[in-house]
């Protein structure tokens, strides 16, 4: 992973952009592949997943990336220890809150 960034950074600088922005897009094309396997794999998680990228200003500032970034592993880590039927019913139980706003 070190190699990997040292790598990325030194791509950025020779494309002439800062490091902290080559990071950016990094993150952000992490989250949208986050996003893309939960539609493509897990609908149900999807339905919950996408509302975090719209509301965090979607993804087009670092808070926002961050901010998905974080809820998006929240609700990931929080699925895998749950036991299907609990999965279902938490996810069930967020649907209706994503809707509103």
């Amino acid at each position: 992973a070190a190699e990997e960034a040292a790598a990325a950074e030194a791509a950025a600088a020779a494309e002439g952009r800062p490091p902290q922005e080559e990071a950016l897009a990094a993150a952000r094309d992490l989250c949208s592949g986050v996003l893309a396997r939960c539609a493509a794999e897990a609908p149900a998680v999807y339905a919950v997943a996408k509302f975090s990228a719209k509301r965090n200003e979607g993804l087009r500032t670092r808070r926002g990336v961050e901010r998905c970034l974080a809820e998006l592993g929240l609700l990931l880590g929080t699925l895998a220890a749950l036991t299907p039927e609990e999965a279902d019913e938490l996810l069930g139980s967020l649907r209706p809150l994503t809707r509103t706003a």
